[in-house]
């Protein structure tokens, strides 16, 4: 019995050795290390050690070097592997620490560390040589044996990426780390995928300190982005630049100007008592009685601004747009009185050869008639309108579109996004203003022997808007890594300030004498001045813009904006054609009829819509 025990212990001792040395053999020849694979899943390996093995060993001419790494947050912990884990320089999770009593890795995080020894996949916190924070937080740097500035190196039996990383084209999250360097402080940057070093950046999720980078109003976090050439949408720190800017030609349509008939004329032959009077059937108009500055104008619009921070939460940009003086004119002029012009108006106090008082009626003022006055009429019309604005801009949220994640905290790896959709507050100051003129001028010569002279008469009507008040509204971005869109909008809560210049006088000259009085034919005594007051006036505008990346930088856009001002004044609703010539210059008191014309506000509003086409930059 006793020798049939120690037969099957011998033999179960012999079969333990066989199967440990077995085992043993197996790992020398397929432990490997790990290297993060762009798949979800884990690790894979790299290199074997008998590959390695295989090669010449390299001359020990001096000590072998210290190996190397970065500290950060294991990016999937799914599969039981450590909160903590070693990358090489591309972001690649190397090994995997388990915490050690009495030290606290996550103060670690992002610092450079050196590797004792280096016993497998998976080491303890105790075999990591780790950086003197206390000294860094007091300003100081700790010091290593080798002070110069390195890249993370990677352990002999790693090996290297080949090829720079595509960035341009939605990877898995981890391949598109931008590498990490560390300098001789133990502080970490990034190079971007133009070799440009970048400050800041994201590790799956965290940044090079250590802190999430997850944002509730996202669909995961983000992944490093170079601030200033990336083409990838992004939520994450830089994703948008740092300043931006943008210059636009516009093409917009305005609400025309009403004026009323101003200039008319009468077919030849016609009595001088019905010529160029309204309503009677030989007359016509020349001008008037319609819109005018209606077509499209040309301008330019430009826009500055700049986040206050990396993370794009919070900016301030103004803007200032500007158009063309739009204008209209007309000139007729009369030689020997041919043709017949004449300027109508609503006679308020007529009368007959015998001066006795008729009932107001249609009359007109003679500018050019055969055998009685000759000259020249002409009307100047003009519009400017421009405006600017300074504001704020803040970040409501960011929603990356299209990604895949495992989790948002902490931040696992993902898919790239193919969109990203943003909402920003924007509120701040705006001003708007409206400038226009109609200006009827005349230069006569009498054509009557018994009274020579010349007149010249002019008319003027000139209306200003001034806006002041605050800006609030929306901004929604949408984003691909080539075309983005946005829509805005937005209301302008403030006053209005109008302001109406009535003006007119009349020059008159024997050829002897000179004499000049206030007053022209449609601006006299009873109108002329100069009016004002504030109106609270609310002022909405959209506007979409399309965009496409010609550069990372720069973009090329095409939009459509719409304003609204729902309150102007305008000088031709302030043309009053009811006349008392009583008050015609010169006049000889006392005046019989009432005062007219007369000064009454007349409000209306103005539409201002149309293209835009311009470039933005971003840097």
């Amino acid at each position: 019995m006793v020798k049939v025990c120690s037969r099957v212990l011998c033999v179960s001792l012999v079969r333990t050795v066989t199967a440990t040395v077995a085992l043993l053999a197996m790992g020398l020849t397929t432990a490997q290390p790990l290297a993060w694979s762009p798949q979800r899943g884990g690790a894979q390996p790299i290199r074997s050690l008998a590959q390695l093995a295989a090669e010449p060993a390299p001359a020990q001419v001096a000590p072998p070097q210290v190996q190397q790494a970065l500290l950060i947050r294991n990016p999937d912990t799914s599969n039981g592997t450590s909160e903590f884990a070693l990358a090489d320089q591309y972001g690649r999770v190397q090994r995997y620490v388990e915490p050690s009593p009495g030290i606290d890795l996550a103060s670690f995080v992002g610092e450079r560390v050196t590797v004792r020894s280096d016993t497998g996949t998976t080491l303890l916190a105790s075999q990591l040589n780790l950086p003197m924070t206390t000294a860094m937080s007091q300003g100081v740097a700790p010091q290593y044996n080798n002070p110069q500035p390195f890249n993370v190196v990677q352990a002999d039996h790693q090996q290297p990426v080949a090829q720079r990383i595509d960035n341009s084209q939605p990877q898995h999250r981890t391949a598109q780390v931008a590498p990490v360097v560390v300098d001789q402080y133990g502080q970490a940057s990034t190079v971007n995928q133009y070799g440009v070093p970048a400050g800041g950046g994201y590790i799956n999720g965290y940044d090079v300190w250590g802190n999430n980078a997850c944002n509730g109003c996202q669909t995961y976090a983000p992944y490093y982005v170079s601030p200033d050439t990336s083409f990838n949408p992004s939520c994450c720190r830089g994703a948008r630049g740092r300043f931006y800017g943008s210059a636009e030609y516009l093409l917009w349509w305005f609400d025309g100007m009403y004026v009323p008939p101003l200039v008319t004329t009468s077919t030849a032959g016609t009595p001088q008592a019905q010529a160029g009077v309204l309503g009677e059937p030989n007359t016509s108009i020349l001008f008037g009685n319609g819109e005018v500055n209606s077509g499209s104008r040309n301008g330019l619009r430009f826009k500055l601004g700049t986040w206050f921070n990396d993370y794009q939460d919070l900016a301030i940009e103004g803007d200032m747009f500007f158009f063309e003086t739009e204008s209209t004119g007309f000139s007729g002029t009369g030689v020997a009185g041919d043709p017949i012009l004449a300027r109508p108006f609503f006679n308020m106090v007529p009368v007959d050869a015998m001066d006795n008082v008729l009932p107001p009626a249609q009359d007109a003022e003679l500018v050019s008639f055969p055998g009685v006055v000759e000259g020249t009429v002409s009307v100047d019309t003009r519009s400017d309108f421009a405006g600017a604005g300074l504001r704020l801009r803040a970040a409501l949220c960011c929603k990356e579109i299209g990604g895949v994640c495992n989790t948002c905290d902490p931040c696992g790896p993902a898919v790239g996004p193919s969109s990203v959709s943003r909402i920003d507050a924007i509120a701040g100051y705006r001003f708007l203003k409206l400038d226009e003129r109609v200006l009827i001028q005349e230069d006569l010569n009498s054509l009557i022997t018994a009274s020579p002279g010349t007149f010249d008469i002019y008319d003027r009507f000139d209306t200003y808007n001034e806006f002041h008040g605050g800006d609030v509204g929306f901004i929604w971005e949408w984003e691909s890594p080539r075309w983005t869109l946005e829509f805005l909008t937005k209301v302008a809560l403030g006053n209005t300030h109008q302001r109406v210049t009535i003006d007119g006088e009349t020059t008159v000259s024997d050829g002897v004498n000179t004499y000049t009085e206030e007053g022209g034919l449609l601006a006299l005594r009873s109108n002329i001045g100069t009016y004002k007051r504030n109106k609270f006036t609310a002022i909405p505008e959209i506007g979409v813009t399309a965009g496409y990346r010609i550069t990372p930088r720069l973009k090329a856009t095409l939009g459509y904006t719409l304003i609204y001002w729902g309150s102007v004044v305008r000088p031709g609703d302030h043309i009053d054609l009811d006349v008392n010539p009583n008050l015609l210059p010169p006049v000889v008191e006392p005046v019989v009829g009432p005062e007219r014309p007369r000064f009454r506000w007349d409000d209306t509003s103005l539409l201002a819509h149309g293209l835009n086409a311009g470039l933005d930059y971003r840097f």
